[in-house]
């Protein structure tokens, strides 16, 4: 299996240990950032297909590679009470077995790529914690009725509905990236910071070099998370298919979190 080596941020650390809500506001650009809502269809919702993508995490520090695990990621339609829904499931599975495995399930609108559920379970030694979340307009609350859910009385209420961000890298294949694009974005991390928009822009064009050896032209598009003293967080976007295929952010000045997808 061929990898093409990305260098990326692991968003859920990043954003845990530096995101601030607060400053959301500072990000949005007026006239030229769109400001989207979980409401509004998604204009490359159907560039969403079944199948299954995966990506190798690893850190660099000063030069020196180290896996952290893989993450592999699938897409599915399916119908629920004769609802089709889109349904992603995610595996990650650390590199050193000693360390914890997270399983992601994930429900969501058709089109639109709003969220319904989203149910987190990390296992470890023999042990496995539950988490499970209900979006629910402004809300995300727990969910009652889930056996050993450790979030059952979970509660974050934002000012508007968000879209969940443990599902980013799908979502962003969603969005019509071009020239001089940028997308306002109300992300929540369930169970971690209260729901806030997040500006991602396109500020130029790059070429990555493919599993074949051939360019994959790619929109250049960056975000500080809302942190504004932090350095910029990149990700290249393949334009053909608008799937993310390379992300880059330093998380100390030393270290980079990298994503590799794999082909």
């Amino acid at each position: 299996m061929r990898i093409l080596i990305l260098g990326a941020s692991a968003l859920t650390l990043f954003l845990a240990a530096f995101g601030n809500p607060a400053r959301a506001a500072e990000n949005v650009r007026s006239s030229q950032t769109e400001v989207i809502d979980v409401d509004s269809p998604r204009p490359r919702f159907d560039l969403i297909t079944p199948g299954q993508v995966d990506y190798l995490r690893y850190k660099v520090v000063e030069g020196i590679s180290e896996p952290i695990d893989t993450i592999s990621i699938v897409l599915a339609i399916e119908t629920e009470a004769g609802v089709p829904r889109l349904h992603i499931t995610q595996r990650w599975t650390p590199a050193n077995p000693s360390l914890s495995r997270k399983e992601l399930d994930s429900w969501f609108e058709v089109e639109t790529f709003r969220p319904l559920t989203h149910i987190r379970r990390t296992k470890k030694e023999g042990t496995t914690q539950t988490e499970g979340f209900l979006f629910s307009g402004n809300k995300v609350t727990g969910i009652g009725d889930l056996p050993s859910n450790s979030q059952a009385n979970y509660l974050s209420e934002s000012s508007e509905a968000p879209f969940n961000f443990e599902t980013d890298l799908i979502f962003f294949q969603t969005l019509p990236w071009g020239p001089g694009y940028s997308a306002a974005i109300p992300f929540h991390h369930p169970g971690g910071l209260p729901g806030s928009r997040y500006v991602f822009s396109v500020t130029g064009s790059d070429q990555l070099v493919g599993p074949d050896g051939r360019p994959i032209d790619c929109w250049l598009v960056t975000s500080n998370y809302n942190v504004a003293d932090y350095p910029v967080a990149k990700m290249w976007v393949a334009k053909q298919t608008q799937r993310v295929v390379k992300m880059v952010a330093s998380m100390d000045g030393k270290t980079s979190i990298i994503k590799s997808i794999l082909w």
